[in-house]
This record gives structure tokens, C-alpha cells and sequence, in this order.
């Protein structure tokens, strides 16, 4: 039994004009210990992928309107409130966008991680410290962050304890929401390698959310490309990257530059994503696709196994290319 599976996931944000719909029938699974990345632009629903596993859309304007999100054999839909409270930081944790914005500005920041720590934890406040102590220095930070109020810290430095608070009470799943966003690259490789280093040591399984694809190739063990509140492509990384499917996929890694291979132009996307509450019809990828023909802009394909380990929704691999 995978640690988490969802299936046919559609939720939803409110509007002046109406409900927009953010995910539609998002379906996958992860098992215990393995990283999976999800990629995608702006708007995709990246995002909404982590706020719905947490049950968090209501505080954004939100909602799921179908589908179920089942978590070590639990539903996470069904649980009350305060069932949900115990498992978000214990079993489930989050490392938001941006760090700063998961730190309360007015405490410091090792009050902030004994307070994760005793509102699961039956334990003193000494033993919390300790803890506290022990993890800021496993993610690289001295013992006088614990005295240090989020402000005074670096972007870097903010983001390290942001994942020692996420850690603290060895959860099966890390939910990394962009987590090296607004980061220098220097840094953001420090970032990358510090999670890479911690999932496997701690056998942690991993959701992680980016736009750049280099970041999840250093990281995850398989992706999932999402356009427009779909999934168009999962494949396990060394797949994807060497022969992706789908036209959304070629375009993404087309844009990126690749210092492994020879030198070629690179190819920037054509076009802007759709608005959700207004998704063209048929393939929603279609006005930006080199590829398509009349029946891509009239018939929604469906999202189809096309190997091992492997989906695309396209109407080109419908006729086994």
C-alpha cells in the first residue's frame, strides 16, 4: 500500500465570477521513502497540489469538490479537524514558498520550534530545546539561532530552519512547496542538497513542488508535468529527461539551457498558460502546441499508460507512437 494516494482529486477557488476549477481529476500515489517533483508553470497548479494534501484550501478560498486523498490507509477528507491537527507537523509537514512567511516575525526562532515540538510531544521544555538544538545543527545552523528572531536571519539561513521545524518530529511526508524560491544560486544548491541528503537519511518521502526542473532533477525520483490544472506526463526522471512524451514536457526542457550536452539555441515557450475559468477546449495545451491537429482542438485525450511507470495525456500516443 503506497503512504499516500490520490485519486481523481478536483478542487476549486472562489471567485466574483463563480468557482474556478484549480485540479481536475488529479490522481497518483507515492510510497514510503521516494521524492516525487511536480513541475509545471506559474498558475498550474503546482501549489494547489500542496495546499489540498494539507486540507488548506479553505484559508485561501477554497475547496475539493471531489475525489480522495488517502494518507497510510486514513482519508484525510474524512478526518475532523481535530484528527487533521494531529497528523500536519507529526506525520505530514510543510516547507512553505517562502520561509519567512512559515516564521512568526515576533518569537524567536527556537521558541517557535519548542512550541512544534511540546503541541505533539509530551516532553519538557529542556528536552524540546534539545531537540530544537539538535536539529538546527543537522541542517547547518549554529545554537545561536535559537535565540534568533526570523528577521535577523538570511534568506538561506531562514529556509534551514524553516526544514529543522518540518523535521522536527520525524514526519513520513515533507510537502516542499517551492522551497528555494527567491534564493541565490549558490545557495539554492545548498538548499537542494541539504533535502537530498536529510530524505535519504531520514527515509522521508517527499512531495516537491518547483518550476525548475533542474532542481527537481537533482532531488526526485520520479515528476509529474502539470499544465492547466491537469497532469500531461509522469515518468521517472532519467525517463523524462531523455525522452519525454508529451509537447508540453519537449517544450519546458527545450527552454532550459544543458551544459552536459553540445551547445543549441534555446527554444522559450510560445504563448501564456489559459485562464482556469475559461481552459480551451479539447487538449488544453493545443494553442501552444506544434503538434496538434483538428481533433486536438475539439476532444480532451485522456491520460494514458504508456509504459512502465508511465502516463501521457496526448491524442498522438492514443495512436501508439
Amino acid at each position: 500500500m503506497p503512504l499516500l494516494a490520490v485519486n481523481h482529486l478536483v478542487t476549486y477557488y472562489r471567485t466574483t465570477d463563480g468557482p474556478v476549477r484549480a485540479l481536475d481529476d488529479l490522481s497518483f500515489t507515492l510510497e514510503r521513502g521516494t521524492s516525487l517533483g511536480i513541475a509545471g508553470e506559474s498558475g498550474c497548479g503546482k501549489s494547489t497540489v500542496a495546499l489540498a494534501l494539507l486540507r488548506l484550501l479553505e484559508v485561501r478560498g477554497g475547496g475539493i469538490d471531489s475525489g480522495r486523498v488517502v494518507f497510510d490507509g486514513q482519508s484525510l477528507l474524512e478526518m475532523s479537524k481535530a484528527e487533521l491537527n494531529r497528523i500536519r507537523w507529526e506525520r505530514i509537514a510543510l516547507i512553505p514558498q517562502a520561509a519567512i512567511s512559515g516564521l512568526n516575525p515576533v518569537y524567536r526562532v527556537g521558541d517557535q520550534i519548542v512550541e512544534a515540538i511540546r503541541s505533539h510531544r509530551s516532553v519538557s521544555k529542556s528536552q524540546a530545546l534539545e531537540r530544537a538544538r539538535a536539529l538546527l545543527t543537522r541542517v547547518g545552523l549554529g545554537e545561536s539561532t535559537l535565540r534568533a528572531f526570523p528577521h535577523e536571519m538570511s534568506g538561506g539561513m531562514r529556509q534551514r530552519a524553516m526544514i529543522a521545524m518540518a523535521l522536527v518530529l520525524d514526519p513520513d511526508l515533507v510537502v516542499a512547496d517551492e522551497p528555494t524560491t527567491a534564493l541565490d544560486t549558490v545557495t539554492q544548491a545548498q538548499i537542494v542538497g541539504l533535502l537530498r541528503r536529510l530524505q535519504r537519511e531520514m527515509k522521508i518521502a517527499t512531495v516537491f513542488i518547483s518550476h525548475d526542473l533542474s532542481v527537481l532533477a537533482q532531488i526526485c525520483d520520479r515528476l509529474m508535468v502539470m499544465y492547466a490544472g491537469q497532469i500531461v506526463e509522469t515518468a521517472d526522471v532519467a525517463d523524462l529527461f531523455h525522452s519525454p512524451c508529451h509537447p508540453y514536457t519537449k517544450a519546458l526542457l527545450g527552454s532550459f539551457p544543458d551544459i552536459t550536452a553540445a551547445p543549441r539555441p534555446m527554444s522559450p515557450l510560445p504563448g501564456k498558460p489559459p485562464e482556469l475559468s475559461s481552459p480551451p477546449r479539447g487538449c488544453r495545451f493545443h494553442p501552444r502546441c506544434p503538434e496538434s491537429d483538428a481533433r486536438c482542438e475539439q476532444v480532451e485525450p485522456d491520460l494514458l499508460g504508456v509504459g512502465a511507470g508511465r502516463q501521457v495525456r496526448c491524442h498522438l500516443w492514443s495512436e501508439g507512437r
